[in-house]
Formats: structure tokens, C-alpha cells, sequence
């Protein structure tokens, strides 16, 4: 999964709760990075955690290009503002959630979970068991 956010440190810190929860997560900070590394990678990214606001484009914008080669992608928007147009945009299509900054990082896997219907993987190994980690914020 790739996690899109221009602030390094809570960047680093989901990247490092998703990977001690089983995900293989890699972090990027624009819309540029993102989408080379979904171009690169394609069928293998099986989700977008993204902010709604970050260098080169916005979290919306992103998803929707990146769904172009990925169409099952699940996207998680991310954000320190509600915007109500967001939020029932990030509802309209079914792999699509939103958690406003900051969340407890248990949320972050729960909807994780949720979109992605079914056991995880873990670098390409079927997972049927999740452990996950203290609550911490996130944001």
C-alpha cells in the first residue's frame, strides 16, 4: 500500500504501524512520487492512504488518476479539515473512506480491513489472523 502524506514524521509513523501490523506500506510525499510508484508497481498496490492536500495535486485528484490503473484500488483519505463535499465524495464509491486528523491508528487498520473485504496479505502471503498494536493518534 502507498501512503501519500507531505509531513515526514506522521508519514514514517503509519508506514511503521501498518508494516508491524502486516501491511507492506511505502510512503511517498507528492502526488508526482505517488503516482511513478503505482505506475511501477500497478496490480501491487492494493491501497492509497492519502492527505487531502499534498505538493503537485490533491488527494482527490490523485485517487482518481491512480484508479485508472488500478480500478479495485482501495483509497483512504486523510485530513485535519471535514469538508462535507469530501466526505460524501469519499463515500460514493465503495472502497473509499475517510478518517479526519487526527484518528487512533486501531482505525486506520480497521478500515483498512473493511475495504479490502477479506484477508489481508502480507507481501503476498494470505494473512487470516490480525494483531493490532496500542491505540496511538495519528495527525
Amino acid at each position: 500500500m502507498l501512503v501519500v502524506d507531505d509531513e515526514l514524521n506522521l508519514r514514517r509513523v503509519l508506514c511503521e504501524y501498518l508494516i508491524q501490523n502486516s501491511f507492506a506500506a511505502i510512503g511517498v510525499a507528492t502526488t508526482a512520487e505517488a503516482y511513478n510508484r503505482v505506475l511501477e508497481l500497478g496490480g501491487q498496490v492494493c491501497a492509497l492512504i492519502t492527505d487531502m492536500v499534498i505538493p503537485g495535486g490533491g488527494g482527490w485528484d490523485l485517487a482518481q488518476k491512480t484508479r485508472h490503473v488500478v480500478p479495485d484500488l482501495a483509497v483512504i483519505f486523510i485530513s485535519g479539515a471535514i469538508d462535507e463535499s469530501v466526505v460524501t465524495s469519499a463515500s460514493s464509491h465503495p472502497r473509499t473512506g475517510f478518517l479526519q486528523k487526527p484518528f487512533e491508528l486501531r482505525a486506520l487498520t480497521e478500515m483498512l480491513n473493511s475495504l479490502l473485504e477479506g484477508p489481508i496479505s502480507k507481501k503476498g502471503t494470505p494473512k487470516t489472523e490480525r494483531r493490532i498494536g496500542p491505540i496511538r493518534k495519528a495527525g
